[in-house]
């Protein structure tokens, strides 16, 4: 049961956390991009305001896993370890994409391209890639904790069984002991039946 609720409650919420911030991070990505890209100052404006108006949502579940790490008693140190190089990529994604932002607020597209293609978009790709190895890493976790899970029960099942046939083993040998003695009581046993009809 344990390892049920560390599959659903914790090792679950984890992987399903890391896919959303995963997603956060490739819609930024692609705003970062399409900064560039647009001529239209309205779209433009709109791509330069998504990347802002994504981040309390990713703060909030990027807590929210730390917070499930922290508390799990089956965190592991491969899962520690990703999580805090999480931290290190958004600081260096992100101020990297808010440069783009403003070059090309401020005209420069041809330096906000270069700032692009040269260090926000492989910082951004780091970043994704990190997201993608804590998936992983819950992944093949989940799939652990579920072969145990599995393995408990199959153990579980052969103790009960076992435990049933000696219990009725028990049972019929209990049964046999009182009707042997009540037999041998009333006169019913065929050595003494046998002994009397000799006697007649």
């Amino acid at each position: 049961n344990d390892r049920l609720v560390q599959i659903v409650e914790v090792n679950g919420r984890q992987a399903e956390l890391a896919t959303s911030m995963r997603i956060t991070i490739n819609r930024v990505a692609t705003s970062t991009r399409n900064m560039v890209l647009l001529p239209d100052e309205a779209a433009l404006r709109a791509e330069v305001e998504a990347p802002k108006a994504l981040r309390p949502g990713y703060d909030q579940q990027e807590a929210e896993l730390g917070r499930l790490l922290e508390a799990s008693a089956t965190t592991i140190e491969e899962e520690r370890a990703a999580y805090a190089q999480l931290a290190t990529l958004r600081d260096t994604a992100r101020p990297l994409a808010d440069e783009v932002a403003k070059l090309v607020q401020a005209g420069r597209k041809d330096e906000a391209i270069q700032l692009l293609m040269q260090k926000t978009h492989p910082a951004q790709i780091a970043w994704m890639k990190g997201l993608q190895t804590l998936m992983e890493l819950e992944d093949r976790l989940n799939t652990e904790a579920g072969a145990a899970a599995r393995e408990a029960y199959h153990d579980a099942r052969i103790v009960i069984v076992t435990v049933a046939l000696l219990a009725l083993m028990v049972g019929v040998a209990a049964a046999w002991l009182v009707t042997r003695g009540l037999v041998r009581q009333l006169g019913g046993e065929p050595d003494y039946t046998t002994a009397v009809g000799r006697r007649i």
